[in-house]
């Protein structure tokens, strides 16, 4: 039976789909005796699809390189604990020599991430203020962090 579409072709917008539409979606395959990927479905579908990736950039005060590493090397274990269970993972900081500016790239499971100024928690607001005399921060001490748009992504 032709359905109007090839799975196959459909772009990974259209493939993306939650856990319960996986299932929804084997169901229906199966009806039809529409083949299905079960390798993109396991591996892609639940993990990839579920993790949301987030990158940002944020600007470190001239002449604090060697402060801001000293400081993120002794990172408390309660800060990265708490940065794990709100879903973030995979997160990496990478600095710019020529504009001292600091590009994160981070991957959530949850709504949000490291960066949301919203509820935030006693641990990370002091995290904030002790980091707040080498980095441009906003009157509440969270780094300055502006989003970047993902322009290109391959799996």
């Amino acid at each position: 039976m032709y359905l109007g579409f090839q799975p196959s072709m459909m772009t990974l917008e259209q493939k993306h789909v939650n856990t319960f539409s996986i299932h929804v979606t084997i169901i229906i395959y199966s009806l039809f005796g529409i083949p299905l990927d079960f390798h993109y479905l396991c591996v892609h579908k639940l993990t990839c699809d579920i993790m949301k990736r987030f990158a940002f950039k944020m600007f470190l005060k001239p002449g604090f390189e060697e402060e801001y590493e000293r400081r993120h090397a002794a990172i408390w274990p309660e800060l990265k604990q708490m940065i794990k269970d709100q879903g973030v993972g995979n997160y990496s900081i990478y600095w710019d020599r020529d504009t001292n500016i600091l590009f994160a790239y981070q991957e959530c499971s949850k709504e949000g991430s490291s960066q949301d100024t919203e509820n935030v928690d006693p641990i990370t607001q002091r995290w904030w203020d002790m980091m707040a005399d080498i980095m441009e921060v906003n009157p509440d001490n969270s780094p300055v962090t502006i989003p970047l748009p993902e322009l290109f992504h391959l799996d």
